[in-house]
């Protein structure tokens, strides 16, 4: 049987490798364009989010180019049209959400220019309806599509269409600011009253709000354990803490819709119980983590989507269908995951098998791909040096996730944090 030369073998996997990135990308900036119509005016969350789309469509125009030395010319413009047809929807986006005049005259002859331009279509442009099929049917006649599904049939992995083919929820157009939590934890405002919307995009916020004013408050001085049940809000959003214990008790678990952790230093949040089967409780339907450092989250159980931006010097524990993770430095990640995981941008990234205390009864027949990463930033056919298997003789042990991680009277944080292998506070 004949075999490519090893340089063509080479230049065939980093091909596919960037197929399945740009599929995964463009499926991205098009749902994130979907989502520009829901985001708020005020408070330039909608300008933001059109800032965050255009940085997308030009950054994966250069990757592209970069990509260049082992795609070939067709290719490359195959992938071209495909960013030009990115483009031309954000610009019918942004066009539906200008303001019109309340009179308004129209010449016959710009009227027809219009209808000629919308009725035309370039026969070699990918639509981005097609873009959109590649996640979940990989349809899309991309280079490479063909011999990648052929591929992925033969070897019964589906996890590649998994990965991208279930709706996220919207990851942070622009995360939020270091400075905004250098105050966190003195009894400072949240991160939702702030922003005068709730961070995970949801209703609720004065919910959120006085939650998390009550969280930092100094009538909570003394133990630094808390458990908000999130009473009257369908969503939980924990933001701009530090040094506290949050502990979500299960009568949470009507607040499941989504999910947000943002902005804390030093904390342990433990969201597992209200998610837990054994308690009746739902996952959430999706979560989002940003700017988090030297904390422990146990994330609970997750239907669709967790993502998670700049977290650096933590440990977490999430089950999930998906997890995206980006601009991270030195995580220890203990993980379910039914698709590949997907990290950009990280360095120091280290993967174990989800704890058996947070294990449910399903799991065990359920596809765990905790060690199948994908780093989107890394398309050599070497493996990525940002991310490893964390050692077996390295990992939190079974006793210190079910004993001392739910905490105790007795018990401090930096306890709790050297059990974890969370470095020692400065």
């Amino acid at each position: 049987m004949a075999t490519l030369p090893p340089q063509q073998n080479a230049d065939s996997g980093l091909k596919e490798r960037f197929f399945r990135y740009f599929q995964h990308e463009v499926t991205e900036l098009q749902e994130e364009i979907n989502r520009l119509a829901d985001k708020a005016i005020t408070g330039g969350e909608r300008a933001d989010g059109v800032e965050h789309c255009l940085a997308g469509i030009a950054r994966l125009s250069r990757e592209v180019k970069d990509a260049s030395s082992y795609i070939p010319a067709y290719d490359q413009r195959t992938y071209s049209e495909a960013i030009k047809a990115l483009n031309d929807k954000l610009n019918q986006a942004r066009a539906a959400f200008a303001p019109r005049s309340k009179f308004s005259f129209k010449s016959s002859r710009q009227s027809g220019a219009i209808s000629a331009v919308s009725h035309h279509k370039n026969p070699s442009a990918i639509s981005l309806e097609d873009a959109a099929e590649l996640a979940s049917q990989q349809r899309l006649k991309l280079p490479g599509a063909r011999q990648l599904n052929d591929a992925t049939a033969s070897s019964g992995d589906t996890s590649t269409a998994e990965s991208s083919a279930f709706a996220s929820p919207a990851a942070p157009g622009t995360p939020a600011n270091e400075g905004a939590g250098d105050g966190i934890g003195n009894g400072g405002t949240s991160l939702s009253s702030q922003n005068g919307v709730g961070l995970d995009g949801h209703g609720g916020t004065a919910q959120d709000g006085f939650v998390n004013r009550h969280l930092s408050s100094s009538q909570q001085q003394g133990s630094p354990v808390r458990k908000p049940s999130f009473s009257g809000t369908s969503s939980v959003t924990i933001a701009g803490h530090s040094g506290l214990h949050i502990i979500l008790p299960p009568t949470a678990s009507h607040a499941t819709s989504a999910g947000t952790i943002a902005n804390v230093r030093r904390c342990i949040v433990d969201m597992s119980q209200p998610t837990a089967e054994a308690n009746g409780g739902a996952p959430f339907a999706g979560l989002t983590v940003k700017n988090v450092r030297d904390s422990l989250l146990v994330c609970g159980r997750v239907a669709g989507a967790i993502h998670i931006t700049a977290v650096e010097g933590s440990v977490l524990v999430i089950n999930a269908r998906q997890f995206r993770m980006h601009d991270c430095k030195n995580v220890d990640v203990y993980l379910q995951c039914g698709s590949r995981p997907i990290i950009e941008d990280c360095v120091g990234i280290r993967f174990a098998p989800l704890p058996d205390t947070y294990t449910h009864e399903d799991s065990s027949a359920q596809p765990n791909l905790w060690d199948q990463v994908d780093d989107f930033k890394w398309l050599k056919a070497e493996h990525s040096p940002n991310w490893s298997v964390l050692p077996v003789e390295s990992r939190i042990s079974e006793h210190v996730w079910k004993n001392l991680v739910p905490g105790s009277p007795d018990m401090g944080l930096e306890e709790i944090f050297k059990a974890v292998k969370i470095q020692p506070k400065h």
